[in-house]
Formats: C-alpha cells, sequence, structure tokens
C-alpha cells in the first residue's frame, strides 16, 4: 500500500524550501495580510506523460547554451484545476465573444479573471484569443511547403516510407490533404480554441505560469497560496471566542427552539381532579377510557 505524501498547512514553508516545489506566487517573501487571514497552500500534482492529459509536447528546446531538453506544456484541464485552488473568479460580464460573428472565418474571445491578492484587494486581467483561419491556413502551408523543401515531407505507402520531393503531383496532392484536414478541424472547434486560449492567458498571467516546463520541473508539486480565514488566530482571542459561542447558541435557537423542560411538555391537571379520575398507564395500554372523565376539560378544549 502506497503512503500518501504529507504536506505542510504552513505557506512560508514552501517558500524556503522554494527548489523543492514550482510556486505560483510572484515574489519570495510573504507580504502581510489584512485583518484574520492568512495564506493556506493547495497542493496541485501534475501528470507528467502526455497521453494522461495534463501537458502536451512541445519538443525540443534550447533550455541553455549547453543544454537541450524535451519541454511541455500545461493543458487546458490542469490549467483550470490551478486556477481553482487559487480560488481566480472570471467576470461573467465581460468574458464573452468580442466580434460581431459577421466573418465565419474569424472570431475573438475575451476573458476577464480575477485574484484576491494578500491583503484583500483584487487584480484582475483581461485577455482574448483571435482565432483567423485564413492566416492559420496559409502559415501552415508555408510551413508543410518549407519541410518539402527541405525533403523532410514523408508518407508511408506499401509499409514502406517515401520522401517527397517538392514540386511533384504526389508532394502537392500531400501538402492539400494535410491543410484540408487542419482547416476542418479548426473550422469545427474554432470557438472552444478561441474560449480556452483566452481562459488559458488569463490564468498564466495571473499566476506567472511558464510556457513550457521541463520533465525534472513537472515532476514537482505546484504550490499556489490561497487567502483564507485564520481560525486559530480568532480563537486565541478570548472574546472572538465567546462571541463565537453566543452566536452557535443563537443560531441553534433559531433553528431549533429553546431547549423545554419535561415538566413543560406533560400536559396540566387540575388540583380539584381526584386520583381515580386520571388515566392510568395500563388504561391507556389496553385502550380503556376513564371512568368519570372531567368536564372541565371538555369545556375549556383543553388536553385530557
Amino acid at each position: 500500500m502506497t503512503k500518501r505524501k504529507q504536506y505542510s498547512k504552513r505557506f512560508d514553508d514552501y517558500l524556503k524550501n522554494h527548489e523543492s516545489y514550482n510556486i505560483l506566487y510572484p515574489t519570495n517573501r510573504i507580504l502581510k495580510l489584512s485583518g484574520p487571514f492568512t495564506l493556506v497552500p493547495e497542493i496541485i500534482t501534475l501528470k507528467t506523460h502526455p497521453s494522461q492529459g495534463d501537458v502536451w509536447d512541445l519538443g525540443v528546446k534550447q533550455i541553455d547554451p549547453a543544454t537541450r531538453e524535451s519541454v511541455y506544456g500545461i493543458r487546458r484541464k490542469a490549467l483550470l484545476r490551478i486556477a481553482q485552488a487559487a480560488q481566480i473568479v472570471f467576470d461573467p460580464r465581460y468574458t464573452k465573444r468580442t466580434d460581431n460573428a459577421l466573418n465565419p472565418l474569424r472570431i475573438e474571445y475575451q476573458a476577464v479573471g480575477m485574484l484576491r491578492k494578500p491583503d484583500g484587494q483584487w487584480l484582475s486581467i483581461v485577455h482574448s484569443r483571435e482565432i483567423d483561419l485564413e492566416v492559420i491556413e496559409t502559415e501552415y502551408r508555408a510551413a508543410i511547403e518549407h519541410e518539402a523543401e527541405e525533403m523532410r515531407l514523408k508518407i508511408h505507402k506499401q509499409g514502406q516510407e517515401h520522401i517527397l520531393i517538392m514540386g511533384t503531383p504526389e508532394c502537392t496532392k500531400e501538402i492539400t490533404r494535410q491543410v484540408n484536414a487542419k482547416m476542418l478541424m479548426l473550422k469545427k472547434h474554432k470557438l472552444s480554441y478561441a474560449i480556452a486560449g483566452a481562459y488559458s492567458n488569463v490564468i498564466r498571467s495571473l499566476l506567472l505560469i511558464k510556457d513550457y516546463y521541463t520533465k525534472a520541473e513537472l515532476d514537482k508539486p505546484f504550490v499556489v497560496p490561497r487567502v483564507s480565514v485564520d481560525t486559530d488566530r480568532l480563537l486565541a482571542d478570548i472574546e472572538t471566542r465567546n462571541k463565537m459561542k453566543d452566536g452557535f447558541y443563537s443560531t441553534s435557537m433559531n433553528l431549533y427552539g429553546s431547549p423545554l423542560s419535561a415538566a413543560t411538555l406533560m400536559p396540566p391537571v387540575s388540583n380539584s381532579e381526584s386520583q381515580d379520575q386520571r388515566i392510568s398507564p395500563d388504561e391507556m395500554l389496553c385502550g380503556h377510557p376513564p371512568q368519570n372523565p372531567p368536564q372541565h376539560a371538555f369545556e375549556s378544549g383543553g388536553i385530557i
């Protein structure tokens, strides 16, 4: 049985050991919080293989002058998990499509996100994502033609790999096929791509998330600070603790009413009523009515 790793509940512990975590916080020092608030760490771990849906392969990049490594970008699904942990809020009034929808080959979507800072104020960022299918088709066709010119465009035919020569009918047909397949997918999901791009840009900007990470960086947990009420500080004050107790008691009274004694729940019995006029427990169990019921109980509408 795998033992679950225990994480600290203090955010400053992660700042002190920031080499072991991906801390999504713009500074290495903790700002003073206003009122009874504190920073609570939220831990997010990502699945590092592209097939698992959290990251996607961006190829090999030059990390430093002497190192080239495979790098990965964080997908929208994982970005939304990070945003929920950081309590990023999107304004529904201004998060919307901003183009006039007259051009079927162009779409623009705007997202407005807000993040509560440690001092209690809100930081808002606006980002938009534009999808222009004409421009994308031109760029994509030029990229494939460049591969063909460098003899890097290949196809598989009859179980063998063939290099296509630029200018041949077979090469032109393959370029057209790849461009049409790419553009068909973009036309079908252009609105989803625009929405995902706008949301992702806002989340990256608010939390300073990098465009790509190496495999070693993705293996580290992501730590996001969340502003929360410091209950330990509140309960340490006697006056505050007493007010909380009074509030809990008032809530219980409003929900369930005041506690009643057993004597209050018993029916009233007149002093003039004799012992033989009362209903004994045996008579109640056997279903026998009293022999001489008191008249005042029927006249006043009281309980016998």
